[in-house]
């Protein structure tokens, strides 16, 4: 029991030190995760398993949704995208379709490398900037 709270203490302040990119990271891990449990729930045939996991990706998504500024139009096509993958994970949930999370799970993968690419140069332009 202790080494949980422990994990929990030290994921409790990785997210209270993180810069606003690596929380977006850190959000696009935990939904890609919950995902790929869901999945293999499904192919376990664990429903209730699978089920949880969806419901919480789709909370991780709410919260992706949540960090948006809706004033500029990346945010816009991002929140249609969040939208559709929202959408997606019910029905997988509905249908206990792992092919419908499968394809939503590389999107997010794609979207999450992307975001890395975008975290890591902002830090370097920060570093170049700040010499």
């Amino acid at each position: 029991m202790n080494g949980y709270k422990g994990y929990n203490q030290y994921r409790e302040q990785q997210v209270l030190t993180a810069s606003p990119g690596d929380l977006i990271l850190m959000l696009y891990d935990g939904v890609i995760r919950q995902i790929r449990l869901a999945r293999a729930a499904i192919a376990e045939q664990k429903p209730g398993e699978a089920g949880t996991a969806l419901v919480k990706a789709q909370e991780i998504i709410d919260a992706l949704i949540d960090s948006l500024d809706l004033d500029n139009d990346l945010s816009t096509h991002l929140l249609k995208l969040y939208e559709f993958f929202n959408r997606e994970l019910v029905e997988s949930n509905i249908s206990k379709d792992s092919g419908r999370a499968l394809a939503v799970e590389e999107m997010l993968s794609e979207l999450r490398d992307t975001w890395e690419q975008v975290v890591r140069s902002y830090r370097s332009l920060n570093r170049v900037v700040g010499e």
